[in-house]
C-alpha cells in the first residue's frame, strides 16, 4: 500500500533537484510514490530525474509539454489516486524535507483520520553575499493554542491563514470526493492559493502540527517569486477561487469574508514584489475589486478595518497607501506581513 504519494512539478531547477531527490528517496518511510512530473524543463533536469527513476522503482516519472504548474500538480495528484495511496504530499523540487518527515505526518494523519494536516515549515532566505540564512515559519504565531487538535475551520476562521501546501498532507479520498484541483493558469505563480482555499474551505477534519520537517527555499534565481511585472495573474486566481465560493453555498455562507480577508493579504505581499512601474496600477485594479466587494455586501468595512488599516486605505485612498508604502521603503522599515 502506498502510504504518501508525493508530488513534485519540476521545471528548470538543475542546481537544486538532487538535494530534494535525496531527502525524498531516503525517507524512512518505505510505502511511499514519488511523482516527478517533469513540465518542460530546458535544462538538465529531465536527465537528473531520469536517473533517479533507474534507481527507485518507487519514482513515477511523467514526461510532459510545459503546460504550467497547476496542470502538472493536477497530473501528479491524478496518478497519486489511480495508484490508491492514502494521502498526497507536496514538495516543490527546490525544496527538501527531513528524512524522517512524511513518517511523522503520516503518523499523525493516520491517528487523527485527517483530511488535511498540515505542519510549520523552516524557510530558507539568501542574504546580500548569497548565503543561506533560515527562519522557521510557525503556522499558528498568533494561536498556538489551536496546534494538536482536530478542527473545522468554520468553526475557527481567524486561523484560515495563507499557508504553502507544502509540509503537510492532503487525504486522496477527500480531494477526489471534494474535486479539489489546482487552477491551469500559465505559469508558476499563484495556483497553489486556489488549492489551498479549495482544502481549507471544504476540510471536516483538519490538524496544525507544530513540529518542522519542510525546508522551503524563498526567492531563489529564477523563481516564480523574482521579480514580477504582471499585475492580472494574481487577480485571475482569485477569480477562480470567488467561482468556487459561489459554487458551494456553505463555503459562501461560511468563508465569504475570509475569501477577500485571503486577497488582501495577498495583494499587500505581491504588491512588494513588483516593479515601481507596476505598484500603481496594480493598487488601483485592487482598491476597485475590493470597494466593490464593500459596496455588494460581499465583505463588510468592520471586517476590513479589523483585518489592516491598511486594506481600509486601499479602498478608500490607494494613492495614500502607495505614499506610505513609498515612505516604509525610504527609512527601509522591514517588511512585516499584516496580522
Amino acid at each position: 500500500m502506498i502510504k504518501v504519494a508525493v508530488v513534485s512539478s519540476i521545471y528548470n531547477v538543475e542546481n537544486y533537484l538532487e538535494e530534494c531527490l535525496n531527502s525524498l528517496v531516503n525517507q524512512t518511510l518505505k510505502d511511499i510514490e514519488i511523482i516527478l512530473v517533469n513540465d518542460g524543463s530546458r535544462d538538465n533536469s529531465l536527465n537528473i530525474a531520469k536517473n533517479y527513476a533507474l534507481k527507485d522503482k518507487r519514482i513515477i516519472l511523467i514526461d510532459k509539454p510545459n503546460t504550467g504548474y497547476g496542470d502538472s500538480m493536477n497530473v501528479g495528484i491524478a496518478q497519486a489516486i489511480k495508484d490508491g495511496a492514502e494521502y498526497v504530499a507536496f514538495i516543490d523540487p527546490d525544496d527538501y524535507i527531513a528524512l524522517d518527515g512524511y513518517e511523522n505526518l503520516y503518523n499523525i494523519a493516520k491517528k487523527h483520520n485527517v483530511d488535511v494536516l498540515r505542519a510549520n515549515i523552516t524557510s530558507m532566505f539568501y542574504n546580500d553575499k548569497g548565503e543561506v540564512e533560515y527562519f522557521e515559519n510557525n503556522s499558528l504565531r498568533q494561536f498556538p493554542e489551536y496546534y494538536n487538535k482536530v478542527l473545522t475551520l468554520k468553526e475557527n476562521k481567524k486561523i484560515f491563514t495563507m499557508n504553502s501546501n507544502c509540509g503537510g498532507l492532503f487525504s486522496c479520498e477527500f480531494l477526489k470526493t471534494n474535486n479539489i484541483k489546482h487552477n491551469t493558469t500559465p505559469g508558476a505563480s499563484f495556483q497553489d492559493i486556489g488549492f489551498w482555499f479549495q482544502s481549507y474551505a471544504l476540510a471536516k477534519r483538519f490538524y496544525f502540527s507544530p513540529n518542522r520537517y519542510y525546508f522551503y527555499r524563498r526567492e531563489r534565481p529564477g523563481s516564480s517569486e523574482a521579480g514580477k511585472k504582471d499585475i492580472d495573474t494574481i487577480f485571475k486566481e482569485y477569480a477562480f477561487i470567488e467561482n468556487f465560493v459561489n459554487s458551494h453555498s456553505e463555503v459562501k455562507q461560511n468563508f465569504y469574508d475570509v475569501f477577500f480577508v485571503a486577497m488582501y493579504r495577498s495583494v499587500y505581499w505581491y504588491f512588494h514584489l513588483l516593479n515601481d512601474s507596476a505598484k500603481e496600477a496594480f493598487i488601483l485594479k485592487a482598491s476597485k475589486i475590493f470597494a466593490d466587494a464593500v459596496n455588494e455586501n460581499k465583505i463588510s468595512m468592520s471586517t476590513v478595518k479589523e483585518t489592516s488599516n491598511y486594506f481600509e486605505m486601499i479602498i478608500n485612498n490607494p494613492f495614500q497607501f502607495l505614499k506610505e508604502m513609498e515612505k516604509e521603503r525610504k527609512e527601509k522599515t522591514p517588511l512585516v506581513v499584516p496580522k
